[in-house]
């Protein structure tokens, strides 16, 4: 049977490798094999074989997780790209952080003219009349500041070459997307 000794500062060493693979899990960096070399090596110089036990489960739940992770982003992207009705992402400032491709078949935008930008000041700036929409009145940006799911079926946004496409979409904050069904 193998006795280990758990000194000061192997204990030490322990609770610093355990805590740096905890960050690693939480951000699984893109080159997550590398990071996890690294670490393996540092506990070989420390000579505690607890600690490679510890280090090598550690990964082994990592990567299972990471591989989860994985396959769902996939199925997610995927998703998104076969999805016929318009959908767009934006962050807690308004500013587009993606759009799928219906999205830019329908407003005429593509993604990279879109990204980093507001989508308010792009594609809902005027009402149907052609009277000024302000941004503090816009469902997207109300949800933005209250969190509260919108459904609007009374609207229009405005196509890349300024024609009016009526439209109604559902807005939720808690995934930041909208969905435009043209009416």
């Amino acid at each position: 049977m193998l006795k280990l000794k758990l000194s000061p500062f192997n204990f030490a060493a322990l609770q610093a490798v355990l805590l740096l693979s905890m960050v690693v899990t939480c951000f699984y960096a893109i080159n997550l094999q590398k990071i996890w070399l690294f670490i393996v090596a540092l506990v070989l110089l420390s000579g505690s074989s607890m600690l490679l036990y510890c280090v090598l489960q550690r990964y082994a739940y990592v990567a299972k997780h990471v591989q989860q992770l994985q396959d769902t982003q996939k199925l997610h992207l995927l998703l998104l790209k076969h999805a016929s009705q318009g959908i767009y992402g934006f962050s807690s400032d308004g500013n587009v952080s993606f759009m799928n491709p219906a999205a830019q078949r329908i407003l005429g935008f593509s993604e990279a003219e879109m990204l980093g930008q507001k989508m308010h000041s792009k594609i809902h700036y005027h009402h149907a009349d052609g009277s000024h929409y302000s941004e503090a009145d816009c469902p997207l940006n109300l949800t933005l500041a209250d969190g509260k799911t919108r459904y609007i079926d009374n609207e229009v946004f405005w196509h890349a070459n300024k024609t009016a496409i009526y439209v109604e979409y559902v807005v939720a904050a808690n995934v930041c997307l909208v969905s435009l069904n043209c009416a």
